[in-house]
């Protein structure tokens, strides 16, 4: 993740998460509210969420480990055949050009390698509480709107959310072309800047080229579930209609989970926000039904279904500003 920049921190909006305790025995449990999902209304779903986020605890738990820095890289100390580097007379009568477009040697890599390095410690996320933002993504394609257009490069939420990875679940695919998703990773050019043959042959980029590497794309049809870090920008394909005389739908379940090392303001601290959720406890008192809506408007931070609209559009446009200075600062930088 990106830190210190104030053009990555929205200073309005925080998407909030909710309370998630990891039991050592794997087991979840949710212990606050999902925002706009009632846990009472809506109890069985919760029970859903918890028992399916279970089974992404063991990938969290194994990407967290590779996002541990000393997984990347190799102690030469430990190698068993030092380095020698070469003598300045070795270049004393090369021009500066020549020694910056000297060929990339590969080494061809052994059949079996014994690291003599120690590998990143294993992360355990049991017996921990995490901050998740859920979202249910629900993508409805008709023939009159048979074709869902491709997404743009972001990573998700501003730094004020410390969204540290991300879990996708398709849990619906019908009738439609298998979704895919990009990805790409930011590459510095900072260092060895002359050297232009070097990024080509190692990265597959020139240094004309935006400051990222595309790392592939991933399939997910139906009951696939992916996490990666939010180090990486991703973007939807485009997909259609398989059958163009149905209709068809996508539908996500995912995961936003805050970097475990830290807190921030969550569903635990904020009460709920939407007003039918306490005209449903006013049922129980002698107020009555007509003056249910004049009673809630005393209450702090009750949005009404037209405010929370309105704040709904101020926070995409924030975060289309924000992308835009991700990608200008660091992904698409030339």
């Amino acid at each position: 993740m990106i830190e210190g920049n104030p053009e990555f921190i929205s200073c309005r909006f925080q998407c909030l998460p909710s309370e998630f305790r990891v039991e050592q025995d794997g087991s979840v449990t949710i212990n606050s509210y999902i925002n706009n999902l009632n846990p009472i209304w809506h109890r069985d779903m919760y029970k859903c969420i918890a028992k399916i986020f279970k089974y992404f605890v063991p990938m969290f738990e194994s990407l967290f480990r590779t996002m541990d820095p000393m997984f990347k890289y190799i102690d030469i100390r430990n190698c068993t055949k030092g380095y020698e580097p070469s003598r300045h007379s070795d270049y004393g009568g090369m021009e500066s050009d020549t020694q910056v477009i000297r060929p990339v040697y590969v080494p061809t890599l052994p059949e079996h390698f014994e690291p003599k390095y120690e590998s990143a410690k294993p992360v355990s996320l049991r017996g921990r509480n995490l901050q998740v933002i859920v979202k249910l993504t629900n993508i409805q394609l008709t023939p009159s709107k048979p074709k869902y257009d491709k997404g743009n490069w972001h990573i998700e939420g501003p730094i004020n959310e410390s969204i540290a990875a991300i879990g996708l679940y398709y849990y619906d695919v019908e009738n439609i072309t298998t979704p895919k998703l990009d990805y790409r990773a930011a590459v510095d050019f900072y260092y060895q800047r002359a050297s232009d043959m070097y990024w080509k042959d190692v990265y597959d980029i020139d240094q004309e080229s935006p400051q990222s590497q595309y790392i592939g794309s991933l399939e997910v049809p139906n009951g696939r579930c992916v996490v990666y870090p939010n180090r990486y920008q991703h973007k939807e394909q485009s997909f259609e209609l398989a059958d163009p005389t149905q209709p068809g739908h996508c539908k996500i379940l995912t995961f936003f989970v805050v970097n475990p090392t830290c807190r921030i303001v969550s569903t635990a601290h904020v009460a709920p926000q939407q007003s039918q959720w306490y005209n449903s406890s006013l049922d129980k008192t002698p107020i009555p039904p007509e003056l249910w809506n004049d009673a809630t408007q005393y209450i702090q931070g009750v949005q009404s279904p037209t405010e929370a609209k309105h704040y709904r559009d101020e926070l995409t446009s924030d975060r289309i500003q924000i992308i835009k200075a991700y990608n200008e600062y660091r992904y698409e930088q030339v």
